[in-house]
């Protein structure tokens, strides 16, 4: 069951969002953006969307986090990068600064379509910026589309020992740039079509429709960004 976020005002989240993205700047210490990184995964599980995220850290982040400890190990030999006494340290840093900003744009627009669409009426986002926003909301699940479909061609020849988790973790080397290359094709063409259906004016009138009333909590309203706040301030101190 969702929680109450969802009737947190849109300004609050937008001022959220820039909170966050501007924090995720400033921190300069492994502490600073771990910091950031779990109050924006504490929302995550009051919202009850943390095992939504913690799947896509399995997926993507701890492959991108290995990796990029590989190369400091291999070209620096774990020396010290910057304020960071060794290479672990820097890409830990770099880990929760990447995850902790992909984490509050999945708190704040994994919402339901309505919802979504009173989120925009609110920001003004309207014409081609509206179409952009809407193409980049479907990419996600492009993506998982894509993977599947290459997924299950490599099951198909053979290329998997077996369907289990941790084989899938094994070919994701083997899968970026497939996936990648045919999330790009299928993003142009939904944009051509898009574009031949003049959909531009079809949904400003779906954003202006799916704008109803809603009652917004207005205490949460202005309590949910304190911690945000706070963790900017840290970050100056």
């Amino acid at each position: 069951m969702k929680s109450s976020w969802f009737n947190i005002h849109p300004y609050s989240r937008l001022f959220i969002l820039f909170l966050t993205i501007v924090g995720a700047f400033l921190a300069d210490t492994l502490l600073k953006t771990f910091t950031g990184y779990f109050i924006v995964c504490m929302y995550l599980i009051f919202n009850g969307d943390f095992k939504l995220h913690f799947k896509m850290v399995l997926i993507s982040g701890l492959p991108f986090f290995l990796m990029l400890t590989l190369v400091y190990f291999i070209i620096l030999k774990n020396n010290p990068v910057g304020k960071f006494e060794t290479g672990l340290q820097y890409s830990l840093f770099v880990f929760f600064r990447i995850y902790t900003i992909t984490a509050i744009f999945q708190l704040i627009f994994n919402v339901s379509t309505k919802s979504l669409m009173v989120i925009l009426k609110k920001w003004n986002i309207r014409g081609s910026v509206l179409i952009l926003f809407i193409g980049i909301y479907s990419v996600w699940k492009d993506f998982k589309i894509r993977a599947n479909r290459i997924i299950e061609a490599r099951l198909s020849k053979g290329y998997f020992v077996n369907r289990s988790f941790i084989e899938r973790i094994k070919h994701i080397p083997y899968l970026i740039i497939p996936i990648f290359s045919g999330t790009l094709s299928m993003a142009f063409d939904r944009s051509k079509n898009w574009t031949q259906l003049d959909l531009v004016e079809e949904l400003n009138f779906l954003v202006e429709e799916s704008a109803i009333d809603i009652q917004f909590n207005f205490i949460q309203t202005w309590i949910f960004p304190i911690p945000f706040i706070a963790w900017i301030i840290f970050n100056i101190l």
